[in-house]
């Protein structure tokens, strides 16, 4: 099997992290955040590359097959499924995201798409059609044509990248021709939104959702040549390409946006086309042949990292039924290869994820946490390989233990940022999963208590669920960042002792094992 390059799994994360997130991230960003959104990008992009670091050590881990294989060393059999299934459902949701964004952009042109009797965007009738629509289409090419998803990958990502820079140029020289304006909006309070606005924007703006792409490398880690090399490159390459390119699109844009679209603050920023946000102002501008390249790149970029995923969630759940998880049926294969009853299975998902949110924001909020909820395990996979002197792999990071609490503690903040309106609907998902489980294996007769699943597990999401309840009445920055701060190190101190513990326990088992035989 041919192996991917360097390059390849450079443009393969680049091109996940610069989707959806670049055409609508700027706009919804500098309403939560205002001019202080251009930092919102760099922590947004500074936690996930410390999230990264984790996730390296792991994935170049000679003695772990996979993060589900971690997953059950760290967690239990029970943690490894938990988090399967939790994968899952979040690469399952990511094509009715990105139909979303491609539908949302087409209503600027098509006003039939948008429900007229609301003031967020909510999709109408019609526009629910040809979503299901799209959604079939990618359900359609992955059952019979799915060897085709990634062969334009690198053009279509080099397009991808080419686009933002060319909009984020013509920002700038709109700023040129018209210094005043940009002035003005530069005068405006930095934090007009406040420190939690900022803060809150990673989660909820799109910030996380875009950068959570650089995984795309990690599930490549076993297909390239050389993975000690090419995997820190890649995932940290795309990271720092796609801050630069996020950050001239986001000062771009708020400094040239009209100062008359800001006398209501920056939360009621709105303009003609603001469903399509990028293409509207540019024809605000007056470039209008270039923002019918955007409504192109609105249709291509989306699809194209929505039909990725497609692909890749349906093999996730036939890799779930083929682990006897779920149904065994749910694995069975075409003459192409594809999955058909998981693919199935994913476009029902889908469909129902579009009836029951709508709006783009509300979508990536949801699935961020989600995301970001099977992210904040990754760390505690790396305290057990550390302790358990898991010790063959290439690529190791000084002081682990301070970049795991750093790593955990960073996704915890991120998972509140998402803010209660949909955090609760993801801890809807884990419960319903972890009471499942418990359940299987009492009925089965194999329940056996494990501290990390059954304690440690279900008490992060609690206490999560509770701080992100408390700030809807309580919104403080100290508030969340100083409980969060404390909950995540008491925590990554009990795991730590309780993998100290095992070790223990494993060694003096294995002492009395040998002394028996001798």
């Amino acid at each position: 099997m041919k192996k991917i390059t360097l390059l390849n799994l450079l443009f393969f994360s680049l091109g996940s992290i610069i989707g959806s997130g670049w055409l609508y991230g700027a706009y919804y960003t500098s309403k939560l955040a205002g001019n202080a959104a251009i930092i919102s990008w760099i922590i947004g992009g500074l936690m996930m590359a410390i999230v990264a670091l984790s996730y390296a050590e792991i994935i170049l881990n000679k003695q772990f097959n996979n993060l589900p294989d971690a997953a059950n060393h760290s967690l239990s059999k029970n943690g490894s499924i938990l988090v399967s299934i939790l994968t899952w459902i979040w690469t399952a949701l990511i094509p009715p995201i990105e139909v979303q964004a491609t539908i949302q952009y087409a209503s600027n042109y098509f006003t039939w798409i948008r429900n007229p009797l609301t003031q967020e965007f909510t999709l109408s009738k019609a526009g629910l059609f040809l979503s299901f629509f799209l959604l079939f289409i990618m359900f359609f090419i992955n059952i019979f044509a799915s060897n085709t998803v990634g062969r334009f990958n690198k053009l279509i990502t080099i397009v991808k990248v080419i686009i933002p820079i060319s909009v984020a140029f013509i920002f700038f020289y709109v700023i040129y021709k018209n210094p005043y304006n940009a002035y003005n909006n530069l005068s405006l309070d930095f934090f007009s939104e406040g420190v939690s606005g900022m803060l809150t924007a990673i989660s909820t703006g799109g910030i996380a959702f875009s950068f959570i792409g650089f995984q795309t490398a990690i599930f490549l880690a076993k297909e390239t040549d050389n993975p000690q090399k090419n995997i820190p490159i890649a995932v940290f390459g795309s990271i720092f390409i796609a801050i630069i390119i996020y950050l001239l699109i986001q000062i771009g844009f708020n400094l040239s946006i009209p100062s008359d679209n800001l006398n209501n603050g920056w939360s009621q920023l709105n303009f003609a086309g603001d469903s399509g946000p990028i293409a509207g102002l540019l024809a605000l501008f007056g470039f209008v042949f270039m923002s019918y390249f955007l409504y192109f790149d609105a249709v291509i970029s989306p699809f194209g990292t929505g039909l990725g995923y497609k692909v890749a969630a349906s093999r996730v759940l036939s890799n779930l039924s083929e682990e006897k998880i779920f149904p065994k049926f749910l694995s069975q294969r075409n003459k192409f290869g594809s999955p058909y009853f998981a693919n199935t299975v994913n476009f029902i998902l889908g469909a129902i994820f579009l009836c029951s949110v709508s709006g783009w924001q509300s979508m990536i909020a949801i699935l961020c946490g989600l995301i970001i909820l099977t992210m904040s395990y990754v760390p505690l996979y790396v305290l057990y390989a550390r302790l358990n002197k898991y010790n063959d792999t290439s690529f190791k990071v000084k002081n682990y233990k301070i970049l795991s609490f750093l790593s955990f503690y960073f996704c915890n903040l991120m998972l509140i940022w998402c803010e209660w309106n949909q955090i609760k609907y993801v801890l809807s998902i884990f419960s319903s999963i972890f009471i499942f489980l418990i359940i299987k294996d009492i009925l089965k007769n194999k329940f056996n208590f494990n501290l990390i699943f059954h304690a440690i597990l279900p008490i992060h999401a609690f206490l999560i669920g509770m701080i992100t309840y408390l700030k809807t009445t309580q919104s403080s920055f100290y508030f969340e960042t100083v409980s969060l701060f404390i909950i995540s190190l008491v925590i990554i101190l009990t795991v730590i002792q309780i993998f100290k513990s095992n070790q223990s326990l494993t060694n003096r088992i294995n002492k009395n094992k040998e002394k028996l035989v001798s």
